[in-house]
C-alpha cells in the first residue's frame, strides 16, 4: 500500500483518524473521538501515536495509555 492510499482525513460522524505515512512501515495517527455516555453527556478524547504497518493491519499504541489499543484493517479494491 502506497503512502498516497492511506495518507488522509477519514470520519465517522463526529469521530475522525487523520493518518499519515512516515516510511520504514510506520504511520502516524491522530484520532479524535466523541461519545454520548449513558447519561446523555458528551465524553471527548484524543490520542497521537505511531502504527507499525503488518500487512494490511495497523496497530496503533498510544504513549501513555497503555490499556488503550486501536487495530485497523485497510482494504484495497
Amino acid at each position: 500500500m502506497s503512502p498516497r492510499q492511506v495518507n488522509g482525513l477519514y470520519r465517522y460522524g463526529r469521530n475522525d483518524f487523520r493518518i499519515l505515512a512516515l516510511g520504514y512501515h510506520k504511520l502516524k495517527v491522530q484520532f479524535n473521538g466523541e461519545w454520548m455516555t449513558r447519561g446523555g453527556y458528551p465524553n471527548i478524547g484524543e490520542a497521537i501515536g505511531e502504527a507499525d504497518i503488518e500487512g494490511k493491519c495497523r496497530h496503533l499504541h498510544f504513549p501513555g495509555y497503555t490499556k488503550c489499543k486501536i487495530t485497523m484493517t485497510f482494504l484495497t479494491t
